[in-house]
């Protein structure tokens, strides 16, 4: 069953970041990053209870595919909302702050 889906703005403002330093590297690399966070989305979409709980939260972590990146969601019966799509060398409390 699929889930409805929701992607708060700060995580989409964060994915077009990457996909634009991406594509300043190289276009085909850019597109490998744009895939792999589609196919993280498409997957949690699916079956969101697959991915783990971070410690002391209720929010899960899918890691992006072959991309320092995880995208951070939350649950809320059948809908689903994006909180980040967050690199791994920034700081967590970003990204913890959105979840309150």
């Amino acid at each position: 069953m699929k889930h409805t889906f929701e992607i708060r703005p700060a995580a989409e403002h964060e994915f077009d970041q990457a996909s634009d330093w991406y594509n300043s590297v190289d276009q085909i690399v850019r597109d490998r990053f744009v895939a792999s966070v589609d196919n993280g989305i498409s997957a949690i979409s699916l079956r969101p209870l697959a991915f783990p709980v971070v410690a002391g939260t209720m929010i899960r972590r899918s890691v992006v595919d072959g991309f320092p990146y995880s995208i951070f969601f939350a649950l809320y019966g059948d809908h689903v909302v994006v909180l980040s799509i967050f690199h791994h060398s920034r700081n967590p409390m970003i990204w913890r702050g959105r979840a309150e």
